[in-house]
């Protein structure tokens, strides 16, 4: 499965801490679930890899797509983008949702009396422009969806 999902193009990673009851460390020690899957437009099927790990250290991502040529979207955190300064074929890609979160929280602290200084804000117009690339998304999901529905195939390079 591994094998298959690393010849997509575009592949998403996000670890998540959870708590196991049974390894060789004391009950409730802190673990990490590390899930892996191919782009979302990807050609190839969807694949999703959970991958249970002990740590969160960047060795955990860097044995996984080793064998990886091309574009890994992930959030902020620094063992992946540790993965694109240390692994030729991969190009790490900040998920937008993680982005806009920052923008959003950037406006909840602006003065809220202060309608023209939002509006004019880079946090605001960074909003507008992530809600024109979603809107983009929604058609292009669309557009592909009733296309395949039709039984149309794109070239896989697209």
């Amino acid at each position: 499965m591994k094998a298959v999902q690393l010849k997509a193009h575009v592949n998403q990673s996000d670890e998540t801490p959870l708590e196991v009851i049974h390894d060789d460390r004391g009950a409730g020690s802190k673990s990490y679930m590390w899930v892996h899957l191919t782009g979302e437009l990807s050609p190839v099927p969807r694949i999703i890899v959970y991958e249970y790990q002990k740590t969160r250290h960047s060795d955990h991502p860097k044995e996984y797509y080793k064998d990886f040529n091309g574009i890994l979207m992930t959030d902020g955190l620094e063992q992946y983008h540790k993965l694109d300064r240390e692994l030729e074929g991969v190009i790490n890609a900040n998920c937008l949702a993680h982005a806009r979160c920052h923008f959003a929280n950037a406006i909840k602290a602006m003065e809220k009396g202060n309608a023209e200084a939002i509006q004019s804000s880079v946090a605001y117009k960074a909003l507008a422009r992530i809600g024109t690339i979603y809107k983009l998304e929604g058609a292009l999901k669309t557009l592909l969806q009733n296309l395949a529905k039709r039984n149309v195939t794109l070239p896989s390079n697209l």
